[in-house]
């Protein structure tokens, strides 16, 4: 298991609601590699059903064991989480940015949770060595919501489809807006990782002049993977 102590990482607290965000600098000893895998086959597809605004393709199993191996116990102090709790991961996948703003859906102009399961939690792995836009934790203004939890769920998307059909542009979004305000930013840093709670309201921040490729070498390269929390059987 990886120690901690071996792991540059700082935790920073989010908005009023003082959401943990954790940062982690060289997550990876071999991140170069890792970067060269993602050149090669199979390719980058698009899903229909998936609402990131590009192409993904699997990531290897020994990454995976990496990410349970290396975050595990810094999640669980970090967040509080109950000692009989594993972790094991859901997605996890390379992921570039393709898609134009003209084929943005009006979802993906906005600030989104991946869930509001409180005991699940997204990294992101940013592996090019270009300075693309990170990622940004967002205040929903009328609410005053900064995550979104089981309570607040139903109301919540309720009072954004209205918000929704009257006010957004079809573009991304990296800055404060109408309905948004934004409250910290990651940046962009070759091998470096953000963890989060996945119920925070979030987006990548995507610049459509420099970030869209299916080249992983030349694109918005990250690996994306969601972790999850459950009860030993």
């Amino acid at each position: 298991m990886v120690s901690e102590k071996n792991l540059h990482y700082k935790v920073l607290e989010c908005g009023d609601e003082k959401n943990k965000v954790i940062v982690i600098d060289n997550f990876h000893p071999d991140a170069e590699t890792i970067f060269k895998k993602a050149q090669t086959s199979p390719h980058f597809t698009a899903q229909a059903e998936d609402f990131y605004p590009g192409k993904r393709k699997p990531v290897e199993q020994q990454y995976v064991l990496y990410l349970i191996k290396t975050l595990e116990q810094l999640l669980k102090k970090t967040y509080n989480i109950e000692k009989n709790k594993m972790l094991s991961v859901g997605l996890c996948a390379y992921s570039l940015t393709t898609n134009t703003e003209r084929q943005l859906r009006p979802i993906q102009c906005i600030p989104h949770i991946d869930t509001h399961d409180k005991y699940q939690f997204a990294a992101v792995h940013y592996l090019s060595y270009r300075a693309f836009g990170g990622t940004s934790f967002y205040k929903h203004r009328s609410s005053g919501l900064e995550s979104i939890d089981s309570q607040h769920l139903k109301n919540y998307f309720a009072q954004l489809k209205v918000e929704i059909m009257k006010d957004t542009p079809t573009t991304y979004i990296h800055s404060d807006t109408f309905l948004f305000q934004k409250l910290m930013e990651v940046e962009f840093l070759f091998n470096r990782v953000v963890v989060y709670p996945s119920n925070m309201l979030h987006s990548g921040n995507i610049y459509p002049n420099n970030s869209l490729s299916s080249d992983p070498r030349k694109g918005r390269l990250t690996v994306n993977a969601f972790l999850n929390f459950s009860d030993l059987n």
